[in-house]
Order: C-alpha cells, then sequence, then structure tokens
C-alpha cells in the first residue's frame, strides 16, 4: 500500500496496535554492551586549532556515517501547512515536509500575533 498524503500516514498509524506478550525482547543490553566496548573513542583531545579542525571533520564524517545522513535520498520539501491556531497572542502553525520521498516530518511554527505575514515561495 503506498501512503501518499501525511493524513494517510497518520491514518495508518492509528491502525497499529502493540500486541500484548509475557516477555518482550529489546535490543537494551546489546546497546549498553556496544557503549562501553564503542563510546568516546573520538572524544576531542586537540591541543591546537589545527588538530580541533582535523577532530572536528572526522567527527562529523563519523556523524554522517552512523546517522545515514550520506544515504539519504534528496527530494524537494514540499512544506504544507496542516492546521494553524490562534493560541495567546500568537499563531501556531502546524506544518509538514518532505525529508526523503514519501518521508513527512511535522513539526510547528510559533508566530507572534504582532508580527506581520506574508506569503514566501520558499522555507
Amino acid at each position: 500500500m503506498k501512503i501518499t498524503t501525511y493524513k494517510n500516514v497518520e491514518s495508518e498509524v492509528r491502525k497499529m496496535r502493540t500486541i500484548h506478550t509475557e516477555k518482550y525482547y529489546t535490543s537494551m543490553k546489546h546497546l549498553l554492551d556496544v557503549f562501553d566496548r564503542e563510546a568516546r573513542k573520538m572524544g576531542m583531545q586537540a591541543e591546537n586549532i589545527e588538530e580541533f579542525e582535523k577532530w572536528k571533520k572526522n567527527v562529523r564524517d563519523k556523524l554522517r556515517d552512523i546517522t545515514g545522513i550520506n544515504k539519504m535520498e534528496m527530494c524537494s520539501l514540499d512544506p504544507q501547512i496542516i492546521e494553524s491556531e490562534q493560541i495567546d497572542g500568537y499563531t501556531r502553525d502546524k506544518m509538514i515536509i518532505q525529508t526523503e520521498p514519501d518521508v513527512w516530518m511535522p513539526f510547528y511554527v510559533l508566530i507572534p500575533g504582532d508580527i506581520k505575514r506574508e506569503k514566501k515561495d520558499h522555507v
């Protein structure tokens, strides 16, 4: 089934339920073991700006690798306002953007009530 809109995603997620079981299998022990083995291998120990810049580049590269950012597919953001609500002197807009094809991220934008809003073609 292909879900093409945010409303369809919400509807499908609501249908999902956790099934009760007597024993839950978690990965927490494994994750703690990995943390004990791998943690702090890239701690900053630079003593000058050149060493710091090298450390910073290595850490950023590693973070891109382990978070999967290097593997993300590019797409248009396609920003959409899902709802807008006036609340005590400000407007709260619930928006979504597409972070990868068919992957939507919701977020709120809070706009003070005394700000004049202009429609922009970009986000």
